[in-house]
């Protein structure tokens, strides 16, 4: 069953019940109201009926007619037509036993205490051969009571029209609120179908160009700006893909055809000079050693915008120097130099330390390889004493694959920058290349200090 025809069924319930609940309701206020009419023509003539039946102006099976003045008499007419035309009345003796017993009109428990202790007034309503009576019992002052009676007939039969009115204005009612809930149904679920076939049309044609655009700010607009904001993510995390797969294939086929020409020599047996081959063992191991790096750079730069996956609070300083112990024991050839005071970072330790590590050895390769590191709130800094980077080449670096031209001949694969700016991204932070004082780039990693609501990991 469809959303909308839910809709239109839990609306349709909700009316029909709501409908029952008022006809229930309507109903017992007016049988109330009836029956209190009944109640308050039975006590006005209450307060003559004693006095009538002691001067004998009425008697057992008499008419509350009698008791009005309307002059019936009080012959022996039966319960039927007495009641049809205004009610009964019938005398109680002291032990509660109705002196006429003709009248069919039986004396209740409560009626017959009255009759023998006195008491009362007191109302009840029986019911004598499918008929519903409604009686008033009160004491007479010689002993017994005297029981007025009216019959309900004319009081269930307008309950039972006002029943039939009821049930006919509730089936109306139920039918136009369904029809309003079917329309309302539809206009409420369209953004919902519209979804459902853009998301339908994704699925089936791997377009991610598909947009609902919908209008509102109720939740079923947000719902749709929500799936074209994930379709322009999706699109994007694609189209950086397969740039990726793209530049990737480039830059490999390089090296790979490189490593494929020294093994081949390798294994043609050519005999060469034994320096030749110590040089060409040198240059395989450099260039797998090359390989590995651009490799494990692609897998970093694949993971793309995600955050770290279980962020850690960590001493930014900490990792720092122990970055730095290991590029100098790995580059004892370089002048690295470190100071850091005590800062705290949220983030993936190993994520960190390969951006801080590519910093350092970006700035040994292209800076000479004196190369300074500071660490302070949230902040490193890493400056080198070469040539310096060109300000229109500053933002291209961070690119994948980028190299100035003046770094082509130098080692390196062009992933270095663009991991620590895809690293400081991901951490809620940045990366920035300026000009060194007195010459030589300083390059600034900024990451949010623990506790501090700047930035967004993952944004």
């Amino acid at each position: 069953m469809s959303l909308r025809a839910r809709a239109a069924v839990w609306t349709a319930v909700a009316v029909v019940l709501t409908v029952l609940a008022v006809i229930v309701a309507a109903r017992q206020a007016a049988e109330a109201s009836l029956v209190a009419s009944v109640d308050d023509d039975l006590r006005a003539l209450a307060a003559v009926a004693p006095r009538a039946v002691v001067e004998g102006r009425t008697g057992p099976g008499g008419s509350l007619a009698d008791l009005r003045g309307a002059g019936h008499g009080h012959g022996r007419q039966g319960r039927g037509p007495l009641l049809a035309a205004d009610g009964l009345i019938t005398v109680l003796t002291e032990d509660g036993q109705p002196v006429d017993a003709q009248t069919g009109v039986p004396a209740s428990p409560r009626a017959a205490a009255i009759a023998r202790d006195g008491g009362g007034p007191a109302f009840d309503t029986v019911e004598v051969d499918g008929d519903r009576l409604r009686t008033l019992t009160l004491a007479l002052p010689g002993g017994g009571a005297v029981q007025l009676t009216r019959s309900l007939a004319e009081v269930d039969d307008a309950l039972g029209r006002l029943t039939g009115r009821l049930a006919r204005i509730g089936a109306i009612a139920t039918l136009l609120a369904t029809a309003i809930a079917l329309l309302l149904g539809d206009r409420l679920t369209r953004p919902v179908r519209r979804l459902t076939v853009a998301a339908e049309e994704v699925a089936r044609t791997q377009r991610l160009t598909t947009r609902i655009a919908p209008a509102g700010d109720d939740e079923l607009a947000r719902l749709g700006r929500a799936f074209d904001a994930m379709l322009v993510s999706l699109e994007e995390a694609r189209r950086s893909q397969v740039q990726l797969v793209a530049d990737a294939s480039h830059e490999l086929r390089t090296p790979l055809t490189s490593l494929r020409t020294n093994v081949d020599l390798l294994r043609s047996g050519v005999e060469l000079p034994e320096e030749d081959h110590r040089r060409l063992l040198e240059d395989l191991g450099e260039q797998l050693v090359e390989f590995g790096a651009l490799v494990d750079g692609l897998v970093e730069l694949a993971r793309g915008e995600a955050g770290p996956a279980d962020p850690v609070e960590l001493r930014l300083d900490e990792l720092v120097g122990d970055v730095v112990h290991a590029v100098q024991r790995d580059r004892p050839d370089a002048s690295v130099r470190f100071t850091g005071s005590p800062c705290r970072v949220v983030g993936d330790a190993d994520r960190l330390a390969r951006a801080v590590r590519n910093l350092v050895g970006n700035a040994i390769v292209h800076g000479g390889g004196d190369v300074e590191v500071a660490v302070a709130d949230g902040t490193v800094r890493v400056r080198d004493h070469g040539p310096g980077i060109a300000p229109a080449d500053r933002t291209r670096v961070l690119a994948r694959f980028h190299r100035a031209p003046e770094a082509r001949g130098r080692p390196g694969s062009g992933l270095g920058l663009a991991i620590v700016d895809q690293v400081a991204r991901t951490h809620g932070g940045e990366v920035v290349l300026d000009a060194a004082e007195g010459g030589g780039t300083v390059a600034v990693l900024r990451l949010p200090e623990a506790g501090t609501t700047a930035g967004a990991p993952g944004r």
